[in-house]
């Protein structure tokens, strides 16, 4: 992976810059969900033409595919469909990133008031559990007291 973004920066440095050779190559390694690479390369381009539309997306996507390959995958694919068909794709794709990135920070923020709320007053600690294999003299004999307890 680092000898992949050091050749890319040498490339930079020996053939001089082309824009469009490393937006096919970040969309290679997008496709092969090589998403981490796809990323770094995709910086390198932003790096030195900040306003290329291409490479805003495909870092947005790329971040979406660390977490998410088959929503990066399917997003990948409909901002394809509308470059080809509609002059203002990049701004139809941030609006549709915009809304998934707000859908996401409600839900997360939802399982953390969920998992806060929680009443963990009748949980155990895995320390705790730890002594009880300890006490009981089996890890199946603690794991069924446990279960089976009131």
């Amino acid at each position: 992976m680092e000898n992949k973004v050091k050749n890319v920066k040498r490339e930079k440095k020996e053939k001089g810059f082309d824009k469009q050779i490393l937006l096919k190559r970040a969309e290679k390694q997008f496709l092969k969900s090589e998403y981490l690479n796809a990323l770094r390369i995709y910086s390198l381009i932003l790096n030195d033409y900040p306003q290329t539309k291409d490479a805003k997306v495909g870092v947005f996507l790329s971040d979406i595919g660390l977490d998410s390959d088959e929503d990066a995958q399917a997003l990948f694919d409909y901002y394809q469909v509308l470059k080809d068909t509609d002059e203002d794709a990049d701004s139809l794709i941030n609006e549709l990133l915009d809304a998934f990135y707000a859908t996401r920070f409600i839900v997360q923020d939802s399982l953390v008031n969920f998992f806060n709320d929680m009443d963990v007053d009748n949980g155990i600690t895995y320390s705790d559990f730890l002594n009880l294999i300890e006490a009981k003299g089996s890890f199946k004999k603690a794991f069924e007291d446990t279960m089976f307890s009131n």
